[in-house]
Order: C-alpha cells, then structure tokens, then sequence
C-alpha cells in the first residue's frame, strides 16, 4: 500500500470520524448540566482517543505486517470489514491461538454494542429535542425499527448486504455528511455576519470559499474516483490551491493579520469556541 493511499485512507476517517461523533456528542452532551466545564472533559477524551487510536494501529498493521510475512493473502485488507473479519481471523488461525481470537471478539462485541448505543442514542435525542417525547418511547421506536431493518442481513445475502451497506456508509454518506458539518460548523456559521461588516471582509470570505472548499471538494472527488493510484498528486493540488487563496484572501482583507486569521480564516469556528466555553463562566 503507498503513503499517500494512507494519508489519504487517514482523512477519510478524520470525515468518517466527524460524521458519526458530531451527532453522538449532541446526544452524550444533552445530558450535562448547562454550565459544565467543557475544556477538561475535551482534553480528556481526546487524550484517551488518541492512545486508542494509536494502539489499534499498532494492533491492526502488525497482524498485517504478520500475514505479509507468512505470504498470506489476507495482508491486502485495510477495511474496517476486511481487518474486523477477515485479517484479524485469518492470524488467529495461523496462529492457532484461541485464547486471542477469544479476546478479539469480545471486544468486537463491545464495540459493536458501544457503537449501537452511540448510533441509536444520537437519533433518540433528536427525536426527543424535535417531538418532546418520552424518551423511553423514542428509543423502543428506533430499537423496534433498526431490529426489523437488520434482520435482513441474517439472510442468505446478509453478507453481501453488509459488505455494500459499509462500503457505502464509509466511503461516500459519512465522510460527505462530515465534510458538509465541517463546512457548515466552521465556514457558513456567522458567515453573513462577518461579512456585512466591510466590502473587504465580504471580498475576503467569498476568496477563501472559492479557493478553498471549491478544489478541496473537487479534487477529493476525482482523486478517490478517477487517479486513485496517484492521489499524492491531488493532494498537492489542495495544499497549492489553499496557499493561493490564503495569500489572496488576506491581500483583499486589508486586516493586520492576526485580525485576519481570527476573522476570516476561523469564521464560525473562532466565535463558536468561544460560545462553548464561556458557558463556564459565571457572568
């Protein structure tokens, strides 16, 4: 597999990861009190994240690294259905170490059921926030719901379901909803707020949305679907694209560049942090 395979292979889940977790954050967080420090708590999670991630990646390319050695063909999997399934217990059996694949699955089957609950739990909080309802009553509608809609891949073409249903979710549904939360959160937020300030932070904003999103959309898109073997190539394009609109949209602010960066650069993002966070604060 090449490097830029895995970077890129790494955003999407940095898209993947935005999707699934903005809407269980909502949920997770409807439950702490108004005023509830957020700083530590974001500190926290992200820290314990971060070291999961880190050791599931040393887990997951060494039993990779392992099955290439043995010239098993199993090595090629680097999908979360292909290691969870196929890699993983391919290992085990070469192995022939039950007590390991005893202890994989239970902690898959942990996962699944934390995953469960975060998917279920962050559609019963809209339903409850939208239509007031018991609460109770909105997660035995969405339970009763997902158990008759998930029968069908205990089917003959089960598999063959489940293999589309995550190919699709992964690669195309989540990291677009991700990609549309990142634009809305930190880029359409107080947008026409900012703007109407002068001509020049009009000028400045519509720059940064042109030359920003505009190739970074496109290209991931022709990059994933038309060159993917030479995708380091769109990369560079985003990286180029980027740095142009960034020197452009800062020549036609006319703003000292820290007003710029904070203004312009982290439009909504900048002002919801700190609308977060001054929640804390007693006045």
């Amino acid at each position: 597999m090449s490097a830029s395979r895995l970077y890129v292979d790494a955003i999407n889940q940095v898209f993947y990861s935005v999707g699934i977790c903005t809407g269980v954050m909502f949920a997770y967080g409807s439950y702490n009190p108004l005023r509830k420090p957020v700083i530590a708590d974001s500190i926290t999670i992200v820290s314990f994240d971060f070291i999961f991630s880190i050791t599931t990646c040393f887990i997951a390319w060494g039993c990779i690294g392992y099955l290439d050695i043995n010239n098993n063909e199993a090595y090629v999997q680097s999908s979360t259905l292909g290691l969870s399934f196929i890699a993983m217990p391919t290992m085990a059996s070469l192995e022939n170490n039950l007590i390991f694949f005893a202890v994989y699955c239970f902690y898959l089957f942990i996962c699944g059921i934390d995953t469960a609950f975060s998917f279920v739990e962050s559609i019963v909080t809209n339903i409850v926030d939208a239509l007031h309802w018991a609460r109770w009553k909105a997660a035995m509608l969405v339970c009763m719901i997902g158990l008759v809609a998930s029968s069908a891949f205990t089917t003959n073409f089960g598999w063959v379901m489940f293999d589309l249903t995550e190919h699709y979710m992964l690669n195309y549904i989540v990291p677009t909803v991700g990609l549309l939360q990142c634009i809305a959160v930190g880029w359409l937020f107080e947008y026409e707020t900012t703007a109407v300030i002068s001509k020049e932070h009009r000028r400045s904003l519509r720059i940064m949305s042109v030359g920003f999103w505009l190739p970074t959309v496109l290209i991931c898109f022709y990059a994933n679907f038309l060159f993917e073997d030479d995708r380091e190539i769109g990369m560079a394009i985003i990286i180029f694209t980027t740095t142009i609109s960034l020197g452009f949209s800062f020549i036609a602010s006319k703003m000292p560049f820290n007003s710029w960066y904070h203004e312009i650069v982290l439009c909504g993002v900048d002002k919801l942090s700190m609308s977060i966070t001054s929640l804390t604060h007693d006045d």
